[in-house]
C-alpha cells in the first residue's frame, strides 16, 4: 500500500480493478447490464438489506461479495436437491459447473456463471481509482457482461 500512496503523492493516477463496487449499479447503460436491478435495490436504503441490518455498511465490496458468496451457495443447495439425492457438499459444489450464462446468479457484483474449473465466466470488472484519501473511487465498469466492450 506503501507503494500505491507513494504513486499517489506523486501525481501518478493509480487505477486497478476490484471484485465490486457499488457505483456499478448507477453506471448507466454499463451497469444496467453488469448487475442485476432487483439485486442492486436489495442494497439501497429502504431495501432488503437495509431493514435486515440497519446499522451495517452494505455497500463496500466486501459486503457484496459475501452476499452473493452466500447467494451463489443458496443456489447450488437448491439445485442440488432438485437432482435428488443428498444434499453434500459435493453434489452443491458440482452445481457450479451448471451455473452458465442461461443460469446465472444475479449478483450484486454482477451476473455470476462458472467455468468447469471453478473460474468466474463472463464477469462484470469494475474498474476503481486511488483517491487522495486512500478511497476507491469508480471509474467504470470493463466488460458489464464479461466480454470487451465494442470499440
Amino acid at each position: 500500500m506503501r507503494e500505491l500512496e507513494r504513486a499517489h503523492r506523486t501525481g501518478v493516477e493509480v487505477l486497478y480493478t476490484g471484485l465490486a463496487h457499488p457505483d456499478m449499479w448507477d453506471s448507466g447503460a454499463a451497469g444496467k447490464r453488469a448487475v442485476s436491478a432487483a439485486t442492486a435495490r436489495k442494497f439501497r436504503a429502504g431495501g432488503e438489506l437495509d431493514r435486515w441490518f440497519p446499522r451495517d455498511d452494505r455497500d463496500d465490496g466486501q459486503a457484496i461479495m459475501a452476499h452473493d458468496a452466500v447467494l451463489t451457495a443458496a443456489r447450488g443447495v437448491s439445485m442440488a436437491a432438485q437432482w435428488g439425492g443428498e444434499v453434500a457438499g459435493e453434489s452443491v459444489g458440482r452445481m457450479f459447473h451448471k451455473m452458465n450464462l442461461d443460469d446465472s446468479v444475479p449478483g450484486g457484483s454482477g451476473f455470476l456463471s462458472f467455468l468447469n474449473n471453478g473460474n468466474p465466466r463472463n464477469k462484470a470488472v469494475p474498474i476503481l481509482r486511488l483517491t487522495e484519501h486512500k478511497r476507491a473511487e469508480f471509474v467504470e465498469v470493463s466488460a458489464p457482461r464479461g466480454a470487451p466492450p465494442d470499440k
